[in-house]
């Protein structure tokens, strides 16, 4: 029981300390991991899946197709663990259509073919550019 109460005032001080998109990123790899989705894990153990977000790279935030940067990585913190929602640029639905790096190769290039269209507008950039965002995808899906 104590441990609970530790481990709800260590999640309301990173709220109140760091807002919404960290603990959104916290709450992200804690689904992630399976262990804590039945049963809360020691302190130390959840101290570590914290250090592990600000320690992602931009590779694991990137989409492995269009190279769009979530908040959440797609593929999970570990880079293995695919959450399987929808990339808002390019519409891949990551751990599917991106699962290989042949798989991402032809999913981006029928999007450019068919183009590059943003799946939902209102996360696209003012003044984005496409050449940008595909740099940002990782070496090992280009």
């Amino acid at each position: 029981m104590q441990l609970k109460k530790i481990n709800e005032r260590l999640i309301g001080s990173i709220l109140h300390v760091f807002g919404i998109p960290l603990i959104l990123a916290f709450l992200g790899r804690l689904l992630m991991d399976r262990r804590a989705m039945f049963k809360a894990g020691p302190l130390s153990t959840n101290l570590r899946m914290i250090r592990s977000i600000f320690m992602l790279t931009d590779d694991k935030l990137n989409c492995r197709v269009c190279g769009y940067r979530s908040e959440v990585p797609p593929w999970g913190g570990d880079g293995r663990t695919p959450l399987y929602d929808f990339c808002p640029c390019c519409g891949v639905e990551h751990g599917y259509q991106d699962s290989t790096r042949i798989g991402a190769r032809k999913y981006r290039d029928r999007w450019i073919a068919a183009g590059a269209e943003w799946e939902d507008d209102g996360f696209k950039p003012e003044g984005w550019l496409i050449s940008e965002q595909l740099a940002a995808v990782s070496s090992d899906f280009q």
